[in-house]
């Protein structure tokens, strides 16, 4: 099993985009402004000039610029981009073995070897490491495993830009022996504190642990956990990219502490706006619209709504938050909404709509195709002209 990660992955992409910022700390940022004159927004990628500064991905961008400072570089995250160059990534891994998309950044292959050469993997993971570097100038990481895990697990180890290989249990045990529980991939805090009322510490202690005491403490899970101590296990090979279901889709902004409830209301009108547009892109409905509010950068409230019916249309999405947003409108004013957002979930594909909403589906299909020739603002809403020029909404996708 071969593990590919790109190292930094939307870091990287920006740098080799933008010569200039080679070399410096370039943090990408999740946000609806820009980074480089706002504080609102959180990290989703950090390259490795940034670490030394205890830099890293999920810490807001008003943390990073004060760890910085003004040497680092703050961009705007491009989803589109990067998903086009994880495509091409992904086609390349084909051309080795059957290849899984495990994230945008990360890919497992089964190499294809016909002449069962010794060493075969190794030797092709190189070589998929020097192509990903020659055709798309960006930088990897790549382990060989046994397993899924192994693979993931031994790779970490020689980030960034190394290659390396772990052929069996017992070379793995001997890397990792010293090594903490929470180097699982899914083994955090929480559970290395009740793996620790058993006297298991390390690596050597998961995988020298009676699996039976495991499994009388976490069920069906302690079997997973015993395996996790040998490297072994992280589910078999699932072939194929656009092969995951979309589970729900979603936009965000960021919002510079709002306390109006009719300004509030028209940033979930340009939300619910962009949600229905991408759904019906992408020829799916939902039954449940969830409403997400953050009071102050201090605390978030979340609620969901199933109707009796789905959805595709913007007007339903938006009276079913606005619903919610009415529920918390006495919030508002002691704390402004810092940011506000609006996903669609329990999706199922085609459009199933009623005879009223058929003119209002044949107006919004037709919006849609215009926008798609000429650009996505050739038809707007009177009332988001003035949004979408302030605002930037962060489209969210969940896929399983």
């Amino acid at each position: 099993m071969i593990y590919l990660d790109m190292d930094a992955f939307f870091a990287s992409v920006e740098q080799r985009d933008h010569p200039h910022l080679r070399g410096r700390p370039t943090l990408v940022c999740h946000t609806d402004h820009d980074p480089e004159s706002t504080n609102f927004g959180v990290v989703a990628a950090a390259s490795y000039e940034s670490r030394p500064y205890g830099v890293r991905s999920g810490i807001t961008v008003l943390e990073a610029r004060k760890k910085l400072g003004r040497d680092a570089a703050f961009v705007r995250a491009d989803y589109q981009k990067y998903l086009a160059v994880c495509r091409g990534v992904y086609r390349l891994c084909e051309d080795i073995g059957y290849t899984e998309a495990a994230s945008v950044d990360e890919f497992f292959i089964e190499a294809i070897n016909p002449q069962r050469r010794f060493g075969f993997e190794l030797f092709a993971a190189a070589d998929l490491q020097r192509a990903v570097r020659e055709r798309f100038d960006l930088p990897a990481t790549v382990g060989v495993g046994y397993s899924k895990r192994s693979a993931k697990m031994i790779a970490e180890t020689v980030k960034p830009g190394g290659v390396v290989e772990v052929r069996s249990r017992e070379d793995f045990l001997e890397r990792f022996r010293n090594e903490p529980v929470t180097v699982i991939p899914g083994v955090a805090k929480r559970l290395s504190r009740s793996l620790s009322t058993l006297g298991i510490y390390t690596i050597a202690d998961l995988a020298e642990a009676d699996p039976l005491k495991l499994v009388k403490r976490f069920g069906v899970n302690g079997w997973s956990l015993s395996r996790a101590g040998w490297g072994e296990g992280g589910g078999r090979l699932d072939p194929g990219f656009k092969r995951r279901r979309v589970r729900s889709v979603g936009h965000s902004a960021s919002l510079r502490r709002v306390s109006d409830l009719c300004e509030l209301k028209t940033n979930l009108l340009g939300l619910a706006d962009g949600v229905a547009r991408r759904l019906r892109a992408q020829g799916l409905e939902g039954r449940t619209v969830t409403t997400w509010i953050c009071f102050d950068r201090t605390f978030s409230k979340r609620e969901g709504k199933t109707l009796d019916r789905t959805v595709a249309l913007t007007g339903p999405i938006h009276e079913t938050a606005c619903k919610t947003l009415d529920k918390f409108a006495h919030l508002v004013e002691p704390w402004p909404v810092s940011a506000i957002g609006v996903r669609v979930s329990n999706l199922r594909n085609g459009m199933q709509l009623s005879f009223d909403e058929d003119r209002d589906l044949r107006l919004a299909l037709a919006c849609d195709a215009i926008e798609k020739r000429f650009g996505a603002r050739a038809v707007q809403r009177s009332s988001l002209v003035d949004w979408r020029r302030e605002y930037h909404a962060v489209p969210r996708t969940e896929v399983s």
